[in-house]
């Protein structure tokens, strides 16, 4: 994170999410900085405790398989914090990714009374290589900007 962008308040982000990690692409003019965050959020998780039911192929009783959810909103919540710190400073708001995550994501933005006002848009998008981010986000932008 460059010193510099911690004093810029009208400077522009794109979010590329999934489970894995966060690639987030500040813009501000023609200048470009990019920033990764790891998830930490496991991608499976096996749970201890249960029991097989009594008949032979009968499904398995799982007792413990709140915790293991509640283990996953949590993970989730920090992650999203991570996210929330990298772009507080930052003005509008582009999110981007192949699954879910994306829109829990812009769910807990639009808790955010900080954030809230600043989502542009959320858009599905494949797995995406660096530079084809950096490109979405440009694009993105410089055609909102345009429009305005």
């Amino acid at each position: 994170m460059s010193a510099k962008r911690g004093l810029i308040t009208k400077e522009h982000v794109g979010i590329w999410i999934d489970g894995g990690g966060a690639m987030l692409v500040f813009m501000n003019g023609d200048e470009i900085s990019i920033e990764r965050i790891e998830s930490g959020v496991e991608s499976r998780y096996r749970t201890s405790g249960g029991s097989r039911g009594k008949t032979p192929y009968g499904s398995q009783i799982v007792a413990s398989e709140g915790k293991a959810e509640q283990r996953r909103k949590q993970q989730y919540s920090r992650y999203f914090r991570k996210v929330f710190e990298a772009i507080r400073r930052a003005g509008d708001i582009l999110v981007l990714g192949p699954g879910e995550t994306k829109l829990h994501l812009a769910t807990a933005i639009h808790k955010e009374p900080a954030l809230s006002n600043r989502l542009r848009k959320v858009e599905t998008c494949d797995r995406l290589t660096e530079r084809q981010v950096v490109v979405k986000v440009k694009t993105f932008f410089n055609t909102e900007q345009a429009s305005s």
